[in-house]
């Protein structure tokens, strides 16, 4: 029969928290010791230093666990072929289609989707109108518009008539499509006159007269001034 002995001076340990492992001493006696500061501990690091092609092999540079630099290489199972175009032309432009096809030295083709590449007229504004999508068929075009050609500070025109003693109107030299009406400014003997008030701006066909509601007289030979802006075809 087995002989069993059990010592009364050990007792059954426990470890003091979660995560330690026992070890023994130089005594023997258990000791426990965390788990994450063991392999901390004994961690060693192994650093790449760099990772290059060089004559077809791959060549990677590291420093090991020992602190030495090592180099390693191996070859790359891969054959080298210069591809050059030999051709570049549209694939049916006419049929709406933009792709270019190129052919290389071998005979291959490969197409280049050129659609994004198109212009899409999204929105025209009071000073720019958009035409057309860059294409040979329908090249874009910016243009400006009359608004935007109007709203630019041009030099004003003067017309003078003197001596002026008969009849409530004149006539101006300009054509009436040729005069931005917004921009006109009567002078009567020195004084601003105003519009409706003082005077009237009638269009007839291509004449332009400014008649005055009180008419010129005998009595005072009066002067006029009437400064305008010329719109820009007129220029």
């Amino acid at each position: 029969m087995a002989e069993t002995r059990i010592r009364l001076d050990k007792q059954v340990q426990k470890a003091p928290a979660s995560k330690m492992v026992p070890l023994s001493d130089a005594n023997g006696e258990l000791q426990y010791l965390d788990f994450n500061l063991l392999v901390k501990a004994g961690e060693t690091l192994t650093v790449l230093n760099s990772v290059e092609v060089v004559g077809g092999n791959l060549v990677i540079k590291y420093t090991a666990e020992d602190g030495r630099q090592q180099v390693v290489s191996t070859a790359l199972n891969y054959s080298q072929t210069d591809i050059k175009v030999t051709d570049a032309k549209l694939d049916n432009p006419s049929s709406g289609v933009y792709r270019l096809l190129l052919t290389e030295s071998d005979g291959s083709t490969f197409p280049v989707d050129l659609s994004a590449l198109l212009a899409v007229v999204s929105q025209n504004t009071e000073f720019v109108v958009l035409d057309g999508n860059g294409t040979p068929q329908s090249p874009l075009r910016i243009s400006l518009t009359d608004f935007f050609w109007n709203s630019i500070p041009r030099p004003e025109l003067t017309e003078v008539y003197r001596d002026l003693s008969q009849g409530d109107s004149i006539t101006l030299a300009a054509k009436a499509g040729n005069i931005a009406q917004e921009s006109i400014k009567v002078y009567r003997n020195g004084m601003r006159q105003d519009q409706d008030f003082d005077y009237s701006f009638i269009v007839d066909g291509d004449n332009a007269t400014i008649r005055f509601n009180e008419g010129f007289t005998d009595r005072l030979k009066e002067k006029v001034v009437v400064d305008y802006r010329p719109i820009p075809a007129a220029i």
